[in-house]
C-alpha cells in the first residue's frame, strides 16, 4: 500500500460513515508516516483549521501491510496510539498465549500491571449479569504451571507501555491472536 491509495482508503471511510455529515478532506500538512503505518488526518471543509474538537481525533491509523484502518479515540497522543498499533493491541479483543517465561516473577507482575479480567454469567432476578472481575494471583499462577497458557477476551488498547517494556525486556515471549467470535461489549474470558 502505498499513501494514495491509504489516503483513498480514509476518503471512502469518511464517505461510508453516517456520522461525518459535513465535507470533508486529508489534512495534507499533518500526516504522519512510520515505518509500518500512516496516521491520516482530515478536516471539515468549513471550519477553521484553529477550531479544535477537543477529545476527538478526526483521522484514521492505516497500516502500511494490510492497509488495515484503525480510528483513535481522544484517551492518548497520536505517538501512542501509533504505538499501540505496532504492538498489535489494536482491533481486540485478543488472546494472549504465553509460550515462553524468562523471569516468572516480573511476569506476574506485568500480568497482574495489564488488569486480565473473566467473568461468570450471573442469574439475579431474571437479569442476566456479566461483570467482569480481575484475574487472581492464584488464578494467574494456576495458568502460568502450565505453558502456553491462554487468557482470552482481553482488551489491551490501553497497555501499550506495559506491552513495550515486556517486548523491549523480554520477560516473556507471547502471542496476540484476535479473538474468535467476539461478542459485542463483552471483554474478559468467559468462567463456568
Amino acid at each position: 500500500m502505498n499513501l494514495e491509495e491509504a489516503k483513498n482508503r480514509v476518503k471512502q471511510a469518511i464517505k461510508e460513515n453516517v456520522n461525518y455529515d459535513s465535507e470533508y478532506e486529508i489534512d495534507e500538512d499533518r500526516i504522519i508516516e512510520t515505518d509500518f503505518a500512516w496516521y491520516i488526518p482530515f478536516m471539515d471543509i468549513g471550519i477553521n483549521k484553529q477550531d479544535v474538537f477537543v477529545g476527538a481525533y478526526y483521522g484514521f491509523i492505516v497500516g502500511k501491510v494490510l492497509g488495515d484502518l484503525h480510528q483513535p479515540g481522544s484517551g492518548f497522543t497520536i505517538e501512542k496510539w501509533l504505538t499501540s498499533y505496532e504492538l498489535g493491541l489494536l482491533d481486540g479483543p485478543h488472546d494472549l498465549i504465553i509460550t515462553k517465561i524468562k523471569n516468572g516473577l516480573a511476569t506476574r507482575q506485568y500480568l497482574r500491571k495489564l488488569n486480565l479480567t473473566y467473568f461468570r454469567g450471573e442469574v439475579e432476578n431474571g437479569i442476566h449479569w456479566k461483570i467482569p472481575k480481575h484475574f487472581t494471583d492464584k488464578m494467574i499462577n494456576e495458568r502460568l504451571a502450565n505453558l502456553p497458557c491462554k487468557f482470552k477476551n482481553q482488551g489491551f488498547s490501553f497497555n501499550f507501555e506495559e506491552f513495550k517494556e515486556i517486548k523491549e525486556s523480554k520477560i516473556f515471549e507471547y502471542e496476540l491472536i484476535k479473538t474468535e467470535n467476539a461478542k459485542p461489549n463483552e471483554i474478559g474470558e468467559r468462567l463456568e
